[in-house]
């Protein structure tokens, strides 16, 4: 802010975005899933919007939702990311789809998953929708053959408090 202030730079140095209202979970923290219609970036005007930015000094991007994951085009945005030497991150619910490439996921600084139990009925409560733990502990697998940095994001509640230990010990033994 301050090296904006300043005149320093004309963007900041990194965005935060939602690309996609979409999501495979309704999680109760979170009101996308409740929209009734569902946007998400168009590909071509991203990428020129990137361009742009990244010309004004833009350093990263992290990418959220909805869950990225969902974007139909997010192996071509991370591919413009790694061709044109923009740092991105990304939020997800953990689970990632066959289509999505992990040798392209590797390439982000990070992929943060938003993981509050590995208990399934708990996780059911809490983050609704269609993915299970198992789901994501099988993504998690994948992600580390690619050796992807994952990290991991918690949201503690009422439906997972007496789990939480089981999070912190995976996240012990992510590499």
């Amino acid at each position: 802010i301050d090296s904006l202030r300043r005149g320093d730079r004309v963007v900041p140095p990194s965005l935060h975005v939602a690309i996609t209202d979409h999501c495979f979970n309704k999680c109760q923290m979170c009101g996308h899933w409740k929209r009734p219609v569902k946007w998400q970036h168009d590909l071509e005007q991203w990428l020129s919007f990137l361009a742009k930015m990244q010309k004004k000094r833009l350093e990263t991007v992290c990418y959220a939702g909805g869950d990225p994951m969902m974007h139909p085009h997010l192996n071509l945005i991370m591919k413009w990311h790694f061709e044109h030497h923009l740092d991105f991150g990304i939020v997800t619910a953990g689970y990632v789809p066959s289509s999505i490439w992990g040798s392209f996921l590797a390439r982000a600084q990070w992929v943060r998953l938003s993981l509050d139990t590995l208990d399934e009925q708990a996780y059911k409560v809490s983050r609704g929708g269609n993915i299970t733990v198992s789901m994501i502990m099988k993504s998690i697998e994948r992600m580390q053959k690619y050796h992807v940095n994952i990290q991991l994001n918690l949201t503690a509640h009422s439906a997972n408090i007496n789990s939480l230990r089981k999070v912190f010990d995976l996240a012990l033994e992510i590499k």
